[in-house]
């Protein structure tokens, strides 16, 4: 605990090329915060152009969507078919051709049951697209924080003086101003 090191030495001999800390040395200290913040704020331009790519809620919620379509076509599908077997069976009380709609409902039974199973296939794979959004809406945000607090670091570290508290990934610029996304 009694020892220590020189810090900004350490850091710079580990984070920057020989070259790069050259022409750092070369910049008076104003055009340095300007191109770490220039660097930064690339960064954050980055990112927010691949945030599409990180929440995938909206190719999930798509497929959620179609699945739910699907869902309620089958819903129709199986009350067209339990409407006709039950035709079936009126009729075949007046008919004498009993045999036959018999079979034909029995055939129609097991169509309803396999668009029941269907059905449920497509309730369960719904609830598990639900949850894997989720999932990865939280590691997309959790990502995006890391990456953010990793910047703030490295730019604390290389800028000591400089307030990296109104840059964020998840805030706005409205009317020059950096505001939260709630405003």
């Amino acid at each position: 605990m009694g020892r220590s090191f020189f810090s900004s030495g350490f850091i710079g001999a580990s984070l920057l090329e020989p070259r790069a800390q050259e022409a750092l040395w070369d910049y008076d200290p104003i055009e340095s915060v300007r191109w770490a913040e220039w660097a930064m704020l690339r960064s954050a331009t980055i990112l927010k152009s691949v945030e599409p790519c990180l929440t995938v809620a909206d190719v999930v919620e798509r497929r959620n969507n179609k699945l739910l379509g699907d869902l309620k076509a089958l819903n129709l599908q199986k009350v067209a078919l339990e409407g006709r077997r039950l035709r079936l069976l009126r009729r075949n009380s007046r008919s004498k051709r009993t045999s036959k709609l018999v079979f034909e409902a029995e055939r129609l039974r097991g169509l309803v049951a396999k668009e029941k199973v269907r059905a449920d296939l497509a309730e369960v794979s719904v609830s598990e697209l639900h949850k894997q959004c989720e999932e990865l809406a939280e590691d997309a945000k959790a990502a995006v924080s890391a990456i953010e607090s990793a910047l703030k670091a490295q730019l604390v570290i290389l800028v000591p003086y400089f307030d990296s508290s109104q840059i964020g990934f998840f805030k706005d610029i409205i009317d020059g101003k950096v505001m939260n996304p709630s405003g």
